[in-house]
């Protein structure tokens, strides 16, 4: 679905079937996927020309293959739609199946079952479809894509999951080493109601491990307006249940204080509502991806203040 998996385990080896090559060799040219009974040009445009194509180019390029009968064939062609949707959901439910393997030999629980699912469409729209019909509790997901890039808190596809999934979603940094989520820090301004469904995902993951949640709200003020009275009163009947501390800092720099108390406090968990007119909007909607300047490097929970 975009986002790679990443590590689940440090080090942890994944088991790999140790079968026959699926691509061999057929000459200096050409590649045979052994699996399809397809042949391919070892090089693609780029690398044979240090260029993409447009479809008619690539169709030219082709064309030139064919007349100079690379590899001995004299019939290549553009892969078919089909042919492609048909590798990729393949390709992607063989790795599935070896990300299920890892984690099972992880965490070998009889109460645990796994379902494994290869889609081939828009990220945004297959994760809400699957949300909506298999009424999901809480989406789960790695924050880097292929890319790496150490500078950047989220991936691409991770920030459109944060912004538009209809669900939960918990985001995972690569390279966490799991630690219970004792302390908790939920940032909030207090402005929009909170949704009852979602906070009690909050309250569960607290009470299952006799957690902390930190309250945190920013103002110069110790004054709350009628609706964040409101809000907050809700929040505390709520969480009547959890251990809560009102945090309320005086400062101007929501992502500065965010990143220190998280320091300061050793927090191992941090939720946001995502809203109109909220704290996660401010992060979401009005900063570029390589411009977020919230670098943690613990789970994130966003709590979706969304129509499902």
């Amino acid at each position: 679905m975009g986002e790679e998996v990443q590590q689940i385990k440090n080090d942890a080896p994944v088991k790999v079937d140790e079968g026959p090559k699926r691509f061999v060799e057929k000459g200096p040219h050409v590649v045979l996927d052994t699996k399809t009974n397809v042949f391919w040009l070892k090089k693609d445009s780029w690398q044979d020309k240090g260029k993409f194509f447009n479809w008619h180019e690539a169709i030219e390029y082709s064309d030139r293959k064919n007349l100079r009968k690379i590899g001995g064939f004299d019939d290549w062609r553009l892969p078919l739609f089909e042919e492609i949707k048909t590798n990729v959901e393949n390709e992607a439910r063989e790795q599935l199946k070896q990300i299920e393997i890892a984690l099972k030999d992880f965490s070998p629980n009889p109460r645990h079952n796994y379902h494994t699912l290869a889609k081939f469409g828009l990220l945004i729209d297959e994760v809400n479809d699957l949300v909506e019909a298999e009424n999901i509790d809480v989406v789960i997901m790695a924050t880097k894509g292929k890319t790496n890039d150490r500078k950047l808190t989220f991936g691409s596809n991770a920030l459109q999951i944060l912004k538009y999934i209809k669900a939960p979603v918990i985001s995972i940094p690569a390279g966490f080493t799991y630690e219970a989520p004792r302390d908790i820090l939920f940032a909030t301004d207090l402005m929009l109601p909170f949704k009852r469904r979602e906070i009690k995902l909050l309250c569960t993951l607290s009470k299952s491990y006799r957690g902390i949640i930190n309250l945190l709200y920013l103002s110069s003020t110790d004054e709350l307006s009628v609706r964040q009275q409101n809000n907050k009163e809700f929040l505390e009947d709520c969480l009547e249940n959890n251990k809560l501390i009102y945090h309320q800092i005086d400062s101007e720099d929501l992502f500065k204080a965010i990143n220190d108390f998280i320091a300061k406090h050793e927090i191992d968990l941090l939720v946001m509502v995502n809203s109109r007119h909220s704290y996660m909007e401010s992060i979401l909607y009005n900063s570029k991806i390589d411009n977020i300047e919230l670098n943690i490097k613990i789970p994130f929970l966003v709590l979706q203040n969304l129509p499902r």
